[in-house]
């Protein structure tokens, strides 16, 4: 996935442009999931659902 991170104000953006740049959304997220806390954990592909690239459950 790709796009435009700002960590100054922990955003994420999915604009052409952005796209265009090849930063990677998914590294930004799991750095950030782990900078507050979070837990990451990678999956087999056979486990992921199918047709997905990435999947999160998200609490609050």
């Amino acid at each position: 996935m790709s796009g435009r991170s700002d960590e100054t104000t922990d955003t994420r953006s999915t604009d052409a442009a952005w796209m265009a740049s090849g930063e990677d959304h998914l590294e930004a997220a799991a750095i950030g999931t782990l900078r507050h806390g979070g837990d990451v954990h990678l999956l087999a592909r056979k486990d992921m659902p199918e047709g997905t690239l990435a999947a999160a459950i998200l609490r609050y």
